[in-house]
């Protein structure tokens, strides 16, 4: 049997650039959290990753960049930039490490952090115990990090612990434009190097991010509704593209049309690919005729009409609660209105405005009202109070959309 022989002096690395830390639970408010890759995280996973790292600490340092005043202020503005965020150096806790002041920003890693901090807090409670975890959060600070490497430390990060797809597709859209506008040459190939991804991968997500965004929206849970295949609207884009190349181009309401026939149809995106093959090799050749979807002998109302019904109710139910919570005084002297002034609800969340939501409904229900007229006329009811609807809504969007000028008037001041 061989053996071999090492001193630790031997094979110590000196990394430079690099400091090994230990930061104890009650110095971790100098790490501050921005905008990531990932956005959100479970909380059940939290609670099994804080008892792991009680039981068995914690193996993975994560990973922070330390930076100067002047570093900070220019990273701060480029994350803003590429997440289109409103994180503001103001906010940010300032530390001053051997004498010389730094902002020390958490890169990869926060999911960690999150738990260690849970870890710690259940230690200080005493009710539990560990022989591994101090409460100290181990990491690694990086001095002078870019922007550009920050973001591929996240990427390549998240390829342990998948990021779900729709988080990961949107931070890898704003990747692609950030890069791009700085180096309009990169490639595919080498933006996939980038973020761990494969060419494939990274075409699946461009063809996908030309679809209208309530198309993409599609595939994030909403409420007990399952998503809708990332795989199969990135073919549904590639059937717009070719049927656009021959001169077909679809409204935003026909591109839903054919969504909810696939997933009514229960069609595969595997299969659904075959069929837009199929569909570019008729186009090719001068034949067939637009296929939208495929047909199914099950009542589409019967399977996809309750799911629309279920999400007008909900949008009542909402602008009910907030006009309840208006008339009671619930909001106080502040307006619902009004964005956000805490800075960690800011760095977190991006609620959009009740305005711009309304103004978007009606918007919706403006295109909408035509095609409800023309059934009314078919069917002989209904006509007279529908056209009356439709005035209204034109004068209440003319409304709201002076108000939404009023309330982005407001945010810039």
């Amino acid at each position: 049997m061989s053996s071999v022989i090492l001193t630790s002096a031997q094979i110590a690395v000196d990394r430079a650039g690099v400091l090994s830390a230990s930061i104890p639970p009650a110095e971790l408010s100098a790490l501050n959290v921005l905008t990531q890759v990932r956005q959100t995280m479970n909380p059940l996973d939290l609670v099994e990753l804080a008892e792991s790292i009680l039981a068995q600490g914690q193996h993975a340092p994560g990973v922070v960049v330390a930076l100067t005043p002047d570093e900070a202020e220019r990273y701060v503005a480029e994350i803003n930039e590429w997440c289109g965020g409103r994180h503001n150096i103001n906010w940010l806790t300032r530390t001053n490490l051997d004498g010389v002041e730094y902002y020390l920003i958490v890169v990869a890693g926060h999911r960690r952090l999150r738990a260690c901090q849970m870890a710690a807090k259940l230690l200080h409670e005493g009710t539990h115990t560990s022989e591994r975890f101090t409460g100290h959060y181990l990491c690694e600070i990086h001095f002078g990090l870019t922007i550009e490497q920050a973001l591929a430390i996240q990427f390549h990060e998240n390829r342990h612990q998948q990021v779900l797809i729709y988080e990961e597709v949107a931070a890898a859209w704003r990747t692609w434009r950030f890069l791009t506008k700085r180096n309009p040459r990169l490639t595919i190939t080498a933006f996939a190097k980038v973020i761990g991804r494969t060419a494939s991968w990274v075409r699946s997500m461009l063809r996908f991010c030309e679809l209208p965004e309530s198309v993409q929206q599609l595939i994030e849970p909403n409420g007990h509704s399952s998503r809708v295949s990332y795989q199969l609207l990135v073919q549904v884009q590639r059937l717009l593209e070719v049927e656009q190349k021959h001169g077909r181009h679809f409204t935003e309401l026909e591109v839903h049309a054919m969504v909810v026939r696939l997933v009514v149809g229960r069609v595969s995106p595997k299969a659904f690919a075959k069929i837009v093959s199929a569909r570019i090799r008729d186009l090719e050749e001068g034949q067939g005729d637009l296929l939208l979807g495929v047909s199914d002998t099950r009542s589409s109302r019967r399977i996809a009409l309750p799911h629309v019904v279920q999400g007008a109710h909900a949008i009542v139910g909402y602008w009910q609660l907030l006009e309840k919570l208006l008339s009671t005084g619930a909001f106080g002297d502040s307006s619902p209105f009004a964005p956000l002034t805490d800075a960690r609800e800011r760095g977190e969340y991006s609620p959009g405005s009740p305005i711009r939501l309304l103004v978007k409904i009606t918007d919706t229900m403006v295109e909408l009202l035509p095609h409800l007229t023309a059934l009314a006329i078919r069917e002989r009811r209904g006509r007279r109070k529908l056209e009356q609807a439709l005035k209204g809504l034109e004068t209440s969007r003319a409304v709201l959309s002076v108000l939404r000028v009023m309330e982005e008037g407001s945010e810039t001041r």
